[in-house]
């Protein structure tokens, strides 16, 4: 664990909600937060770029994973928290029954926020453009000048709300929920990115769950594809110019030029 303690103890020192936000919104941190976002074409005026801001958080993919009723539910919630365990043991953290206990619980309670996918697609209800000082007089909980202060965005003059009432319901659990859980949090969801590069044990509890559990993939990729996978993900352009420098004659561009144009 050698390469990531100085993250580990950068977490372990938090002692405010404003440092909780200040991790959250640092893009070399990799943790997950109750709001994420995203740069796109701003839907209505096209001519220029915003910053959409979203429901996130959850360490499991939507809402139902947290709610719905079921033996399988119950099945796939205990391996989640399972998982939680691992990652706050395999951090250096003891009493990590109680600890994961209480991150299921925090995510539980963001689940209850979040909007349902169907909602989430109606691109009327998605629209919400707010400034910076709107949205913290809309949704108070939150830390917001922090986290955009960490994320580089603080220069901004407005944001696109996607799930408005979400947003504020999750405000409002950031700002509910004690530091000490939060540091567990983002421990747990650290831990959980970092996987691919930490000891076997991690990546192999990571798996377990998020590929076996959920996905019901009972077998690892062999590592030299997911390095390859890798490559691919990081400088995918550039291995691409190689790729077509090598195997894509021009007769084959003009082939697909005319069918285009066509």
């Amino acid at each position: 664990l050698k390469p990531v303690q100085a993250d580990l103890k950068t977490i372990q020192n938090i002692s405010t909600h404003g440092e909780v936000a200040s991790i959250m919104g640092d893009p070399t941190m990799g943790v997950r937060a109750p709001v994420g976002g995203w740069v796109d074409v701003d839907a209505k005026d096209i001519e220029n770029y915003i910053f959409y801001l979203t429901q996130s958080g959850l360490g499991m993919p939507n809402r139902s994973y947290y709610l719905d009723e079921g033996d399988k539910e119950d099945e796939k919630r205990a391996a989640y928290v399972t998982f939680l365990e691992t990652m706050l043991r395999e951090a250096g953290l003891d009493n990590v029954e109680s600890r994961a206990a209480a991150i299921m619980a925090l995510e539980t309670e963001m689940a209850g926020s979040h909007w349902e996918p169907a909602k989430r697609r109606n691109k009327s209800l998605t629209y919400n453009k707010m400034s910076l000082d709107e949205l913290k007089a809309y949704a108070p909980g939150f830390a917001w000048e922090s986290m955009m202060k960490s994320a580089g965005l603080n220069d901004q003059d407005t944001f696109i709300v996607r799930e408005n009432d979400a947003i504020k319901g999750l405000a409002e659990t950031f700002g509910d929920t004690p530091v000490n859980v939060w540091k567990d949090y983002l421990t747990a969801h650290y831990m959980s990115s970092m996987a691919a590069y930490l000891p076997k044990t991690i990546d192999d509890a990571r798996f377990k769950f998020y590929g076996t559990a959920l996905r019901g993939t009972e077998e690892q990729r062999p590592r030299w594809k997911r390095a390859v996978g890798q490559l691919d993900n990081f400088m995918g352009e550039m291995v691409g110019k190689v790729y077509v420098k090598e195997h894509f004659p021009q007769a084959s561009k003009d082939q697909m030029l005319d069918l285009v144009e066509n």
